[in-house]
């Protein structure tokens, strides 16, 4: 064999071990547990981005088969079904997924839609049954959303309730009356943001008038939880209806944060699954293991992220985007991974993802049972 072609293969075999390898630990990261791992440098970013470990092992691999003529047309065929899963991961993801029809809306026990109401304007649906609510969340990017424009995705939603982090008082009430929505909690930004802006810690409670009408609703302040604020609004209380809405917002898992990411996430899981902390009960009030449960916000993780996964499975909690998967939220310029999520353990009935100027977020939106 010439010298320049065993330089070449050489070459293979060396890239090929090192994509694979590199491919293998890069993809088994999601299963890694949490302690001690989850908060070495850049784990979360790895587990976040797993799936393309799976590129590079497959590349990896390819590069392998490739020193063997017979395995040529295998390699071929790799590099097709390569390129044709590299596409149907950014592009399935965008795709609305098909919204239930008039007749199903109509004989769902648990979401029944009534005929559009004049006085709602053009193309807005009223959510008659008790046990469904429509919840956008939004991150305003240490309140420097286009608030106007925030305002205006608001009335063309028409959600029920609306959570907004990295707000402050201000931001939130001028949301709120741009859009004829009331503010339930206090927000407290806490800190300080990037020049000219306060901290991250504010999360707002924005609900509209008939919906706290329909349901009673009562908001505060859970404590004890996550670092940042986490209101909750409790509709039908005391009744059997009654269920928790909440507003989420984790701190990103980056430098010296990662071990408080990693609380949070851990903390969310043991409040609403009803286990104790030190004997005492997550969040200064008494679990309710089994009370049914609506989050939405900036969770910061991906459901790669192994105390995500926890939290979803233990808590019975279901992911809803509108989307035939789950469409990335971040960063909002090019998304490329889900940090932010509408999750029940109910049903999920339809979705979205909204551009909001000046946030670094997309906003998401689902409607859903309780």
């Amino acid at each position: 064999m010439p010298t320049q072609a065993r330089g070449g293969v050489a070459a293979r075999v060396v890239l090929g071990s090192c994509a694979s390898l590199a491919g293998a630990v890069w993809l088994s990261t999601a299963l890694w547990p949490l302690r001690p791992t989850g908060a070495w440098p850049l784990v979360a970013e790895l587990q976040a981005s797993a799936f393309l470990g799976g590129v590079v092992l497959a590349v990896g691999v390819t590069l392998l088969l490739s020193l063997h003529r017979r395995f040529w047309p295998a390699v071929g065929l790799a590099a097709v079904v390569g390129l044709v899963g590299v596409v149907l991961c950014v592009a399935v993801p965008r795709v609305p997924a098909p919204s239930k029809s008039a007749e199903e809306r109509e004989t769902s026990a648990t979401a029944q839609y009534a005929t559009q109401q004049a006085a709602q304007g053009a193309g807005q649906e009223a959510r008659q049954d008790a046990r469904t609510v429509r919840v956008m969340a939004a991150n305003t990017f240490f309140q420097g959303a286009d608030d106007q424009q925030l305002a205006a995705v608001i009335k063309r939603v028409h959600p029920d309730v609306v959570f907004l982090s990295e707000t402050d008082q201000e931001e939130a009430s001028t949301v709120a009356a741009a859009t004829g929505m009331t503010s339930l909690t206090p927000v407290d930004p806490g800190g300080f943001g990037p020049p000219g802006r306060k901290g991250p810690a504010g999360v707002a409670t924005l609900a509209s008038p008939a919906y706290l009408a329909r349901t009673g609703g009562l908001a505060q302040l859970v404590p004890g939880v996550t670092q940042f604020q986490l209101p909750q609004l409790t509709i039908f209380p005391g009744t059997a209806n009654q269920a928790r809405l909440v507003g989420v917002h984790s701190v990103a898992p980056t430098g010296p944060a990662r071990e408080q990411w990693l609380s949070d996430t851990a903390r969310l899981r043991q409040w609403v699954t009803g286990h104790h902390v030190d004997g005492q009960g997550v969040g200064g009030q008494e679990p309710v293991a089994k009370q049914p449960l609506v989050m939405a916000g900036d969770f910061n993780s991906t459901r790669w992220h192994p105390g995500f996964r926890a939290l979803l499975s233990e808590a019975g909690l279901h992911s809803c985007t509108g989307y035939l998967a789950h469409r990335p939220t971040w960063p909002a310029t090019s998304p490329a991974f889900r940090l932010d999520h509408v999750l029940t353990t109910g049903q999920c009935l339809d979705g979205g993802a909204e551009k909001i100027e000046g946030s670094d977020h997309l906003a998401v939106w689902a409607t859903v049972t309780t």
